[in-house]
Order: structure tokens, then sequence, then C-alpha cells
């Protein structure tokens, strides 16, 4: 099991923004088919993961300890800025390229509420928990090393008129894979009151 840490998209902004990334998945298709556009319901901004978790009780501590740094933090309002080629020097994602759409208000609080959660799994299980500090809602992906890169140029022209977002809670999905793909599975949400 993988459980990752979450700020879900209402839906209303999920359905907004599919109606405004049209002309960016024409664009991008035309160009590069082979990437993977991810349906509307897995878009999530991750704050943090746990890349394996073999026990119930290791996802209750997870659940209760992002009850705790949460408590009393407050809705995160978030406007969203420009569509970008990630990542930009981060490692972990390897030779994966990502198109993502980044926030240009509410990055602050999200990084806050990040290093938060972050601060309360550092000594909690014995499993390295994996912090997101950038915050971007992913929209596409590539896998490792499959045909030729997006083209950069061209996504950093696309634009998106400002869409707010207002983030009330931090949610807990579990993920596992299985032969059709990856499944997520909703496990606890904590309010951002």
């Amino acid at each position: 099991m993988r459980v990752n840490i979450t700020l879900p998209l209402p839906r209303s902004f999920k359905y907004e923004l599919d109606k405004r990334t049209g002309p960016l998945r024409e664009e991008l298709y035309k160009s590069s088919p082979h990437y993977l556009w991810l349906d509307k319901e897995e878009w999530r901004l991750t704050l943090g993961f746990y890349g394996k978790l073999d026990n119930v009780i290791d996802v209750e501590l997870v659940c209760m300890a992002v009850e705790q740094a949460v408590f009393g933090f407050g809705p995160i309002v978030g406007v969203t800025g420009r569509f970008k080629i990630l990542p930009d020097n981060c490692g972990y994602y390897g030779d994966r390229n990502i198109v993502g759409l980044t926030f240009k208000k509410g990055n602050d609080r999200m990084a806050e509420l990040s290093n938060i959660i972050a601060e309360k799994m550092k000594d909690l299980l014995s499993n390295k928990y994996i912090q997101f500090t950038r915050p971007y809602i992913t929209l596409a992906r590539k896998g490792r090393r499959r045909r030729p890169c997006l083209p950069v140029g061209r996504v950093g022209r696309l634009e998106l008129s400002p869409l707010e977002c207002v983030f009330d809670k931090v949610t807990l999905y579990i993920s596992d894979k299985c032969i059709s793909g990856t499944v997520y599975v909703l496990q606890k949400s904590a309010r951002l009151v």
C-alpha cells in the first residue's frame, strides 16, 4: 500500500479546469500522443506520501498524525498560475516528465502545511516519508525514457485565465497496483478549520 497525503480539489473547480484545459490537451496530443492524461477524478495536490506501508495500524497512525498536524490550520485559497513541464531539479521523478499546473497564489500556505505534516511524519514510522513542497496539479505524465519529450516551449506559451480554488481539507488516499493500473481508495480526510 502507498499512502498519499493530498489537498483534494473541489468538484466545481475540477469541472471548470477540465473545460479550460481542452486546448492544452488538443495541442499536446498532436505532438505527444504517448502522454497519459489523468482523469479529472485523479487531479489533486500531493503534499507527501509513504512509498509502502504494509499494515493497517501504520495507516491509522498516519491518519491520526495528519489530523493533529492540520488541526486549526484553516482553509487555503489558491489561484492557478501557469502550465509547466515538471520536475525542474526534483530528483524523485527521475526521467519522467509531467505537465503540471502551478499556483501563483497560496503557494506559501501550501508549503507551510506540507512542512507541518512532514514534521509530524519525521519520527512516526521507520518507512521514509517523501515530502512535496512545490504545489502543482499533475495533469499528464510520461513514463521513463519513452519517446521524445514534450515540447517545453509550447507548453510554456499556453495560457490559462486564473482560477480560484479553496482547499478546506487534507485527504489520505491508499493506492495499490493492480494489472489494469493504480487504484486509489479514499481512506480518511481531515478538515482545515
